[in-house]
């Protein structure tokens, strides 16, 4: 089980692992053993409760009430981001510190998170926790009720820096987010509801010149489908210094890894 290999994974010190559990979810531990979920969707909540066209297309990878973390990261109010069949069922919430930006905070109060645990960060703001820091820059919502949304630059001690996109929609003002050299970034590939295209997320890449890419959000409903490869050879048309690395569901990568340190 996916959870289990969390919980038992050695991370070496001055890395971080990274496992990606479909769409724009993560899973990151720390070499101090702290685990952190970051907009995890692990339900099928959106196809429930809101919409029978956005079914999973394949069964979650970790079972809510599974789930062991320290932290969770959540980017705006979208299901498939701030999940009621992840959040809602997730045991031990009073010992969760829930990071997300301020329209956030209502829906997590509903779902039983304790006002306490939940610290609002909002585009531009910084927040240092033991064991890592989080900016939350800018994105391009999709709409009106979204208006919050955030990307997030996570630096962790010696491991560098990670840039996650976040649901945006693409423009050069992005480029700013070089000032802060991202080691690896992130990227939302789909190129549908207002958020990056292939081709975007490539023009981004090479503008930040980060050591590695790795596409996200392109995967788990029918109707929102993207192809990875179709990042790789845009980036390799603008950028072809930078690698791009396709994970697998599940798939833990260690970073940096022995060829970047």
């Amino acid at each position: 089980m996916l959870m289990q290999e969390i919980k038992t994974k050695a991370v070496p010190h001055g890395s971080v692992a990274i496992w990606w559990i479909g769409q724009a979810g993560y899973v990151f531990k720390t070499s101090t053993g702290k685990v952190i979920f970051y907009d995890a969707y692990l339900s099928n909540w959106a196809a429930e409760q809101l919409d029978p066209e956005f079914p999973r297309r394949y069964p979650t990878p970790i079972e809510p009430v599974d789930i062991e973390c320290d932290y969770m990261i959540i980017t705006h109010d979208h299901a498939d981001h701030l999940d009621p069949g992840t959040i809602g069922p997730l045991p031990n919430k009073e010992n969760v510190i829930f990071i997300a930006p301020h329209l956030c905070r209502k829906p997590l109060e509903a779902l039983g998170v304790p006002s306490a645990n939940i610290h609002v960060v909002d585009v531009g703001e910084a927040k240092r926790f033991p064991d890592f820091e989080i900016r939350a820059t800018f994105c391009v919502p999709n709409e009106e009720c979204v208006i919050d949304s955030i990307g997030c630059l996570l630096t962790f001690p010696g491991a560098g820096k990670l840039y996650l996109t976040g649901d945006s929609g693409y423009t050069p003002f992005l480029h700013y987010i070089k000032d802060y050299a991202p080691d690896v970034i992130l990227a939302c590939i789909n190129g549908r509801f207002g958020n990056m295209s292939a081709k975007d997320a490539a023009v981004l890449t090479a503008a930040l010149e980060p050591k590695l890419a790795i596409p996200n959000h392109y995967d788990l409903f029918p109707l929102n489908l993207a192809d990875p490869e179709e990042f790789r050879r845009e980036l390799t048309q603008v950028a072809p210094a930078i690698p791009c690395r396709v994970l697998e569901l599940g798939e833990c990568l260690i970073w940096p890894t022995a060829a970047d340190r």
